[in-house]
C-alpha cells in the first residue's frame, strides 16, 4: 500500500510529532512520529510516499461521521 502525498503541516504535541499530508484526491492523513529530539522533519510542501502494510492501517472516525448507535 503506497500513496503519493504532499506535506501540509508539521505540529508538535509533547512527545509526538504530527505530520499532516494530503494526496492528489484531497484525502488527508496524519503520520505520528515520536519526538526524540533528533527527528528529521519533512518541509511543508514536500512530496513523499506514504507506505504501510494493510494490517497496520487504521481508520479513525471523524466528527462528520454518523454514530450508528445514535437515534
Amino acid at each position: 500500500n503506497s500513496l503519493q502525498v504532499r506535506v501540509t503541516d508539521v505540529s508538535f504535541e509533547v512527545n509526538f510529532i504530527h505530520i499532516h499530508v494530503k494526496d492528489s484526491g484531497g484525502r488527508r492523513f496524519m503520520v505520528e512520529k515520536r519526538n526524540e529530539g533528533a527527528a528529521a522533519l519533512p518541509p511543508e510542501g514536500s512530496q513523499h510516499y506514504l507506505c504501510f502494510e494493510a494490517r497496520h492501517g487504521f481508520v479513525l472516525a471523524d466528527q462528520g461521521m454518523i454514530d450508528p448507535g445514535a437515534e
